[in-house]
């Protein structure tokens, strides 16, 4: 059963949870790209005059959600003009516009940089002065312990206990989660292999990289690390030919390579998982099968016409 202020509630769809003063934060963003930020903030609830909106009102509404959240956004800025960590604070501002009693937060950070974290752990503080219930889903530590009251630990769906935050620590919480006592882990140490596969110097374009330099080795697993900003997305990019670079080279397998577009890297073996997967890695539509032969149509095909029996092997392997 679920019971809101003491009175047990039937939710037929999202809008009667939304009526009853219940928002949700998805973790899969659900914003809109082709529209505005403040279109966005206010979607569903657009201020109108004799029948239309009154977009004057509705950005002086959303600029002043903007103002109290501290979030330097101009509500007339297409979302599409966004990184996925300034989409992530308006989908939080728009759940925070409906004023509501309660709002479930799936992973918010996932896609917010240190200083956007921050940005949002003050706004919960200050959500919760003002008696809105919060549930948040993480899998992040730091900021359970870091924001709540009290914790409640699933597994494979089954309810585990609820502790009160100060009564448990990392380790028992731990314990809880994967259902047995924790054993120390045993780091092994691997040999560096000396076959140097990829070699990125100088490399530079745009506002955010200048002069990024790194190495690869084959076998090896190479961290980018920054905040929202930082330009990792934007390297990657580069180096697979997905945007353009205004200076610096990249050496693959000892020969310095400039890819102009990632039809030249994926056929030389550089492949890229990007940060957007549903816009930009996946045709959401599609079937499993039709989206994993995509980058490798040329070989899967005879005479134009894609081998059928071929892709399903693909897929099956």
């Amino acid at each position: 059963s679920i019971r809101l202020g003491g009175v047990e509630r039937q939710f037929r769809s999202p809008r009667d949870a939304q009526d009853a003063g219940i928002r949700m934060i998805y973790q899969e963003l659900t914003v809109l790209p082709n529209l505005d930020v403040g279109r966005n903030i206010l979607l569903g609830r657009e201020p109108q005059r004799v029948g239309v909106i009154d977009r004057t009102a509705l950005y002086a509404q959303a600029q002043g959600i903007l103002q109290a959240l501290n979030l330097p956004l101009d509500p007339r800025t297409p979302l599409e003009r966004l990184s996925i960590g300034q989409r992530q604070m308006v989908e939080i501002a728009r759940a925070v516009a409906a004023n509501p009693g309660v709002i479930v937060m799936d992973e918010p950070t996932s896609s917010l940089g240190r200083s956007e974290d921050e940005a949002l752990f003050a706004l919960i503080a200050t959500l919760k002065a003002r008696g809105v219930a919060i549930v948040y889903i993480s899998h992040r530590m730091e900021e359970v312990f870091a924001l709540a009251d009290r914790i409640t630990v699933l597994k494979d769906g089954q309810f585990v206990g609820t502790r009160a935050a100060k009564d448990v620590n990392e380790v028992a919480l731990i314990e809880m989660m994967i259902g047995r006592k924790l054993e120390k882990p045993v780091r092994h140490s691997v040999k560096q292999s000396a076959d140097l596969v990829l070699e990125v110097r100088r490399l530079s374009g745009g506002p955010h990289v200048k002069d990024v330099s790194f190495v690869l080795h084959r076998g090896e697993v190479l961290g980018l690390a920054g905040l929202v900003g930082a330009g990792r997305t934007e390297t990657a990019r580069m180096i697979f030919g997905a945007d353009r670079r205004s200076g610096g080279e990249v050496i693959l397998e000892g020969q310095s390579v400039s890819f102009h577009h990632p039809r030249e890297a994926i056929q030389r073996g550089v492949m890229y998982v990007p940060e957007d997967r549903k816009a930009l890695g996946l045709i959401v539509m599609h079937s499993v099968r039709q989206n994993m032969a995509l980058p490798s149509l040329p070989r899967l095909s005879k005479l134009g016409v894609t081998d059928e029996r071929a892709i399903s092997a693909l897929t099956d392997e």
